[in-house]
């Protein structure tokens, strides 16, 4: 068997370079890793990130049916303010100065059955007594003297005639002064034992006027 001679190679070849390294491109990394060479896909796993795990979230609650709902706050009734009256003025004492007086007057048991005799006539017994009581109010001037309550039975007080009269305001305190220096009867009480004799003169006088007209 004849043997091929190998090709002898003269010259040389301009084109030809025995430089053999290869120019790497230049975004590759400077070093490859031999696993990444021998297996790159096994390589490209390893490289990824491991996946998060996130913690499990708490289940959200659904409000229970049995939860009452918050109550509502109870207000406050408002306080009521009481107004205090302010105190009358006190009127000036001077000369000529009047002050009105609550005057009062009782009946005896002697008009009483008069009245009841009366009122069979269809006449009442309260417009009896505003009769007399303001024939007695027209006639009635205070003297600056201090009479006594006078004796005698009288009915409760509320079958009694009550009115007021304006009435010398010195008067009254000059009478107050002599006869209740601790100041503890009112202004009608220290004119009652003037009043209430009049008072009782006017009751028989309409009484009598009235039983001449209707009895």
């Amino acid at each position: 068997m004849v043997r091929k001679r190998r090709p002898q190679i003269a010259g040389s070849d301009p084109e030809y370079t025995s430089d053999f390294t290869a120019k790497l491109p230049t975004n590759m990394p400077d070093e490859v890793d031999p696993v990444e060479r021998r297996n790159p896909v096994k390589a490209e796993q390893t490289a990824k990130p491991a996946a998060k795990t996130e913690a499990p979230s708490e289940p959200k609650v659904k409000p229970s049916a049995e939860i009452a709902p918050a109550a509502k706050p109870v207000r406050k009734p408002k306080q009521k303010t009481t107004k205090i009256a302010p105190k009358p003025k006190a009127e000036p004492v001077g000369e000529g100065s009047k002050r009105q007086v609550a005057l009062m007057s009782s009946i005896t048991p002697s008009h009483q059955a008069k009245l009841e005799a009366l009122s069979t006539h269809g006449i009442a017994t309260k417009d009896v007594m505003s009769l007399a009581g303001r024939r007695a109010i027209e006639r009635f001037n205070p003297e600056p003297k201090f009479v006594e309550k006078p004796d005698g039975d009288r009915m409760p007080m509320r079958q009694g005639y009550k009115t007021t009269k304006a009435v010398d305001a010195m008067l009254i305190d000059d009478l107050r002064e002599k006869h209740d220096p601790l100041k503890l009867l009112s202004d009608g009480a220290m004119l009652r034992g003037q009043f209430e004799p009049l008072f009782w003169s006017c009751m028989d006088e309409v009484i009598t006027e009235l039983n001449a007209k209707y009895g």
